[in-house]
């Protein structure tokens, strides 16, 4: 008996997992969360209270499986495109639901000798569901540059720029358990759950999630249940295959698999893409052994003496090396690639269950951009307004600080800078309509922007400091959950790059009543 647990992914913050560790050329991101970010997430909450064989059989021994989580489609699992759908160069094959033509869609390997010769692509990239909806994860660039610590500008030679999932997006994973590490399995449900870093960049404006269990039974692509002695795989995830020379190996013999004696790879009718990359682990602080596996999305046929038996069957659904780390999934005989056109079940037939929820985001940007500003177009006075209140709070509590601190006009306090404003503007902006994201990223925690540290440990008091502050400020006026927190902050943020906030930081001039 396999135990297992579906999670759902929300993501906070726009999230970065690098696809190489190259420092050449365009940064490409994942456009999937891979099996180890969750391997990981486990490992620092718990590693410390497991014994050897406890860490060994969770993390090491692929009887605990933290498979890849990919992106929720209108509320339903989807699976990576199989490289063996191809389509006619300059036909459609995307209708207005954005839901594959099956009639559009053909394997090649497939194809009879009377059929046309005209142009052949093939679809590459992407998710589908069991119905053929089709979806894309949303990625944005950006920019960006070291700074040089010692004159506070931009460091010569230092431009870079990030690939990274767009937050907002929703995506479902699930952890697989062996019955015999039942043990191991609740523990690790029980430590996956609630806010979590993950990717690169954590300490700045990326990486935030968060993960919630939900009900429901692992989402697997549907395969036929006839024996035959045709076996079809569609890799749900890259896999790592080891030769018998004991080196990685590209080629997918039988043997590797677990297949019968005389089993034959059919490569004229297979269809394989591959990679290498270096995983980064993070206790180390190093990457480790670089891996060459077939991309997730190939799709593999061989001819078999007999058919498999269960036992066999089992063993092809997870394969290879890293299968705790979420490599080695395989859907065998799936009945989405049973003929020469794709098989797509109806959109009634799909599962209705409550507990699997996409992200409810208008459906463009332009749209919502629309909608909020005719929403907040009688507001933008009282915005200002209360931004403005809320500064002059500020300026009060620096001059308490001052005092406190016994600083005479003419020495500056140890107060938030240029850098920590404009950071804040920056999270308005990406922010601007999830309020709620973005109250946690200003002071939910250890990893918010306004905690005790960058000039907001700066003691007002006895036992309180500017960031204690600055919360209770915003909450005395009612700002946390509101829609209008980040036109209010962003407002803020302004006032906080102003010349106002630097002369009352370096004591240039006393308060000034006009300000009020």
């Amino acid at each position: 008996m396999t135990l297992s647990q579906t999670f759902k992914v929300v993501l906070e913050q726009d999230v970065i997992l690098s696809a190489t560790t190259a420092t050449s050329g365009q940064h490409r991101s994942l456009d999937y969360l891979s099996g180890s970010v969750f391997l990981g997430i486990v490992a620092s909450r718990g590693y410390h209270s497991l014994d050897e064989k406890e860490a060994w059989t969770l993390f090491h021994s692929g009887a605990v499986r933290f498979n890849d989580a990919s992106i929720c489609v209108d509320g339903a699992p989807s699976y990576p495109l199989p490289l063996s759908l191809h389509a006619y160069k300059g036909d459609s094959f995307i209708n207005d639901q954005s839901r594959l033509i099956a009639g559009q869609l053909f394997d090649p390997a497939l194809s009879t000798a009377t059929e046309s010769i005209r142009q052949q692509r093939q679809l590459r990239g992407g998710y589908i569901t069991q119905c053929g909806q089709y979806s894309q994860p949303l990625l944005d660039q950006r920019l960006k540059t070291a700074i040089d610590p010692a004159t506070g500008r931009a460091a010569n030679s230092q431009l870079f720029n990030y690939e990274a999932l767009r937050a907002g997006q929703v995506f479902l994973f699930h952890l697989e358990a062996e019955a015999s590490a039942e043990a191991l399995f609740t523990r690790a449900v029980k430590w996956l759950g609630g806010p979590a870093s993950i990717g690169r960049s954590r300490s700045a404006q990326y990486g935030q999630v968060i993960i919630t269990p939900i009900d429901g039974e692992t989402p697997t692509p549907r395969c036929s249940t006839v024996a035959s002695t045709e076996l079809t795989l569609w890799l749900l995830s890259d896999l790592a295959l080891l030769g018998t020379n004991g080196q990685s190996t590209l080629t997918p013999k039988p043997e590797l698999l677990g297949l019968p004696t005389g089993s034959t790879w059919l490569s004229e009718r297979s269809y394989i893409r591959t990679r290498r990359y270096s995983p980064y682990n993070g206790k180390r602080r190093c990457h480790d052994p670089e891996r060459q596996v077939l991309n997730r999305g190939s799709v593999l046929r061989y001819q078999l003496p007999r058919a498999l038996d269960t036992k066999e069957s089992e063993g092809v659904q997870s394969a290879g090396l890293y299968r705790e780390s979420g490599l080695g999934r395989i859907a065998i005989n799936p009945s989405l690639l049973d003929g020469r056109h794709p098989t797509f079940e109806p959109l009634t037939a799909r599962s209705t269950s409550s507990t699997i929820i996409t992200a409810s985001t208008p459906s463009t940007a332009l749209v919502s951009l629309l909608l909020r500003r005719a929403a907040l177009a009688g507001d933008k006075t009282q915005t200002e307004t209360l931004a403005l209140a809320i500064f002059n709070q500020l300026l009060v509590l620096l001059q308490q600080a001052r005092v406190w601190n016994g600083l005479p006009l003419g020495q500056p306090l140890a107060a938030p800078g240029r850098s920590q404003w404009g950071g804040i503007k920056q999270l308005a902006s990406d922010q601007r309509d999830r309020p709620e994201t973005l109250w946690r990223a200003l002071l939910g925690g250890d990893k918010a922007v306004i905690r005790d540290r960058s000039g907001w440990n700066l003691a007002t008091g006895p036992s309180t400091t500017l960031a204690a502050g600055m919360h209770e400020i915003l909450k005395s006026h009612g700002l946390q959950d509101n829609p209008q927190l980040a036109d209010v902050i962003g407002h803020l943020a302004v006032h906080g790059l102003s010349l106002n906030w630097a002369n009352a930081v370096s004591g240039a001039t006393e308060l000034k009543e006009k300000n009020a």
